[in-house]
């Protein structure tokens, strides 16, 4: 997950920075739900209850000579009766006739699929329904005047005429539209359409590795400030790339992290990106008038052949002098020292070395700033101890969230001073 928790606050961001997205689903769904209800004929339904009597009284057990294991409570024999008025062909065979002028062209099939039947307690419901509704209207006249004569005759054939098991409660009202109205169908379907997109953009809050924005960035590490948001700017008119927005404040926030140590080592660390804001903000500290020194240490830049000599290539002492490596930039009171081609061990263990940490030292008599710039967090963790803050770049859109815990449980573990982060956007 990106945050341990989940907030109001969390839940209105999602909203807000996703609300184009989710109005967009909200319209497409309820146009879509509209028009299938269109597309399918409109139904009409109505009915008619009955009612069962409840013939276990002992007078009527006297009266008519009938056990009491012949008799069934009520509710069962509701039950009953409903699926026999559902199911029984003689029930239908008796309707058709009567339908036959009608509607010649009605089958049994045709009139069973109309009507349906439920039971509560000791009331029937019979219901009919059908695309038109003077169709489900007649047919439900016809049924009415049927059920109760068919179920008694049936069920209970040895009974008098003046004891009826069912009978007629409610006739049957004027059919009336039983299915919902499109309105209603894509006003239901576009909000489950919104709800479900939102509840994916929330999702991926919670659960995507990819940080997209500051408000992602922050809830992965709210324990670490953030320092400065980097923008590109590009000046339209010459076509050139300019200093990023928000670099001077960057620089403010990490100077007053550094509480004036005399010729800080700062490592700025990228995870998942190049550590290019190094190069940025080495410009920043020169703009103060101040000497700065980028060392590159990407791991993705050692051994380029299109590189000069460098670092390591002085460690192993195939290079005599420093000064010959030292690489004045465009920018005034910037060098660069490139890391080279380490040829005969690994750079890891080549910075780890007394001669490195003598070399920092030698640097930081003659500069103001060194910055040390790292795309990899193991790699910054072995000049823990001479490194006075690290700054963990991250790119929205291209740092994963357990990358980014990664890098900082890496700084953490080697007792390093992590300043913050700085959100490259």
């Amino acid at each position: 997950m990106k945050t341990a928790y989940l907030t109001f606050a969390d839940l209105g961001t999602v909203l807000k920075k996703h609300l184009l997205p989710i109005l967009v689903a909200l319209l497409v769904c309820f146009g879509a739900g509209a028009a299938v209800r269109l597309a399918i004929p409109a139904t009409y339904s109505t009915d008619a209850t009955y009612y069962v009597r409840n013939m276990q009284g002992e007078e009527f057990i006297k009266k008519n000579g009938l056990t009491t294991s012949q008799l069934a409570s009520v509710q069962t024999l509701c039950k009953e009766y409903a699926t026999l008025i559902e199911t029984c062909d003689g029930l239908y065979d008796r309707v058709l006739e009567k339908l036959s002028s009608l509607y010649p062209q009605m089958t049994r099939e045709k009139l069973r699929a109309m009507v349906s039947a439920t039971s509560d307690n000791t009331l029937i419901r019979v219901t009919v329904t059908h695309t038109d509704h003077a169709v489900a209207d007649t047919v439900a006249f016809y049924l009415q005047s049927e059920v109760a004569p068919f179920v008694n005759e049936t069920a209970w054939p040895h009974l008098s005429a003046e004891m009826q098991c069912v009978t007629l409660a409610s006739t049957a009202p004027p059919a009336t539209r039983s299915s919902a109205h499109p309105l209603v169908i894509g006003a239901l379907t576009g909000v489950v359409g919104a709800f479900l997109t939102y509840l994916f953009f929330l999702l991926r809050f919670l659960f995507g590795n990819t940080l997209r924005d500051t408000d992602e960035i922050t809830r992965v590490l709210p324990e670490l400030p953030l320092l400065g948001e980097l923008q590109l700017n590009l000046n339209l008119d010459e076509e050139v790339f300019l200093q990023p927005k928000g670099l001077h404040t960057l620089r403010t926030n990490v100077t007053v992290r550094l509480k004036g140590t005399q010729c800080p080592i700062v490592g700025v660390v990228g995870v998942g990106i190049d550590s290019y804001p190094a190069e940025t903000l080495a410009v920043s500290f020169s703009g103060a008038e101040k000497r700065v020194l980028v060392i590159d240490l990407n791991d993705a830049h050692q051994g380029q052949p299109e590189l000069p000599a460098g670092l390591f290539d002085y460690l192993e002492g195939r290079e005599a002098s420093l000064d010959a490596l030292l690489h004045q930039t465009e920018a005034e009171g910037v060098m660069r020292l490139w890391s080279g081609f380490a040829h005969n061990a690994k750079p890891q263990d080549l910075l780890a070395t007394a001669r490195f940490r003598a070399l920092l030292q030698s640097l930081a008599g003659v500069m103001d700033v060194i910055l040390l710039a790292f795309d990899n967090a193991d790699t910054a963790a072995i000049l823990s101890s001479e490194i006075t803050g690290c700054v963990l770049t991250v790119g929205a859109g291209v740092t994963g969230a357990r990358q980014l815990r990664r890098a900082f449980a890496t700084l953490q573990n080697a007792e390093a001073s992590v300043l913050g982060l700085a959100a490259w956007l």
